[in-house]
This record gives C-alpha cells, structure tokens and sequence, in this order.
C-alpha cells in the first residue's frame, strides 16, 4: 500500500520566486482549496494564471475514474512520475489543461488557465502545464 508522502510537500513553496516570475506570474501564491481534498496555491500572470495543488487521495485509480469528466484523458510520464495530461470536459480550446501526477498514494496536480485574448492552442497550454510540472516533479517526495 502507498503511503501519504504529500504530508510535508508544500505546493505554495516548491517552486521559487524565480522560477514563478519566469511564465510572467506574481510569486505571491493565493491558496486554492478546490473543496475536493485538493489544496495548494494559484499563481495570477500576464497571459495565464497557473496553480499547483496536492490531492494526498487521489491516486491513480481515483483519476482513472475520473476519466468521464475530461474530453482529453492521456496517459503520460514526467520525469519519473507516471501520471496524466488532460482537459476537462467543455475546456477545449479554452486555454485550460492540467497535468497531474501520482505521487504515493495522492497525486500533485499543475493547471493552467489562459486568460480570453491570450488562448493558445491546446497542444501549447498542455505543453506550458508540462513545463511547470517539469520544474515542479524533481522536488516532489519520493
């Protein structure tokens, strides 16, 4: 059975100042609580705001049972964390997409919201989600 490794993962702090400023965002992070057991900050920019969350239940059987509430539901890994990059249903081409991945038996979650004049393509909004997750997985708990 996996354990609760999201115990002491702060998603508020695992990226730094630095590394929020670099896609155009305030490092000042507002807490986010979904009200689904996902907590963590949203991060406002110039062209999208983006938020890193943790789900310390949500593991991979939870998201497979979600699947009914994405249009776009695919299987993918970053760096050594197996997970998924989705879109949820009615978001194609918003300009929203979220990346998760499973991390014990929870998940962390990175999502991306363009703002209405700045929408990319979805391959682009995914891939800016990838980039941020990309930054964000060396330092999740093993």
């Amino acid at each position: 059975m996996p354990k609760d490794v999201l115990t002491s993962f702060d998603p508020c702090t695992v990226l730094s100042s630095q590394e929020i400023q670099s896609f155009g965002a305030s490092p000042e992070g507002k807490p986010s609580d979904l009200g689904l057991g996902e907590v963590g900050c949203d991060f406002d920019g110039d062209e999208f705001d983006f938020g890193v969350l943790k789900a310390s239940n949500h593991d991979e059987a939870y998201w497979q049972g979600q699947r009914t509430q994405f249009d776009e539901f695919t299987p993918n890994q970053v760096g050594g964390h197996q997970g998924f990059v989705g879109i949820e249903l009615s978001g194609k081409g918003q300009g929203v997409c979220t990346q998760v991945m499973y991390v014990g038996k929870g998940s962390v979650i990175v999502d991306i919201n363009y703002r209405s004049d700045k929408i990319p393509s979805d391959e682009a909004t995914c891939a800016k989600a990838m980039e941020i997750a990309r930054l964000v997985e060396p330092k999740l708990p093993k």
